[in-house]
């Protein structure tokens, strides 16, 4: 993020809450949030004077950019619309990646064959280990990664824990 474009959003905040702009704030501010996209910082601080009576804090701003992961009904019903729709042999195409990670983790063969009880149970508690992953990926700035390979059994969510870990090992050699 361009720290001039930066500064410009901070003023625009500082001004908000009737507050005198003070560099050593921004500064802070822009050390936690200069690895988000502008359009996303932008969107935050729009976002923020629209919620918050009192000035955001950092972590305020970051969960605004974050936003929230998909609902766990729409994930069921993602998954329950592939099943029916392309069973147990078909690829299916998932709208949410949440809905893929969840899928990945228990294996698509393994989800086809539960009963309607099972599947809504197995998908409850993936999908509160995924979204949390979802979360913590967000507000760390990573990128929440999801292997597209759905025809395994089971270990998928371990698998996609190690694709991340060695994304950021990667990315933090680079830099």
């Amino acid at each position: 993020m361009d720290k001039k474009e930066f500064r410009k959003m901070m003023a625009i905040l500082f001004t908000s809450y009737r507050q005198d702009i003070d560099v050593a704030v921004a500064d802070a501010y822009y050390l936690w949030l200069k690895n988000y996209p502008l359009e996303d910082f932008k969107s935050a601080v729009y976002d923020t004077v629209k919620k918050f009576k009192f000035f955001p804090s950092i972590s305020e701003i970051i969960g605004e950019m974050v936003g929230s992961p998909t609902t766990e009904i729409d994930v069921k019903a993602d998954i329950v619309k592939q099943i029916q729709d392309t069973g147990i042999y078909g690829s299916p195409e998932f709208k949410h990646d949440i809905s893929q990670a969840v899928v990945n983790d228990v294996g698509w063969s393994n989800l086809c064959k539960m009963s309607d009880k099972e599947l809504h149970d197995t998908v409850h508690f993936r999908y509160l280990e995924v979204a949390d992953m979802w979360r913590a990926c967000g507000l760390e700035g990573r990128p929440f990664l999801v292997e597209l390979n759905t025809r395994r059994v089971g270990g998928g969510l371990k698998d996609m824990k190690q694709l991340i870990n060695k994304t950021i090992k990667r990315s933090e050699n680079e830099n």
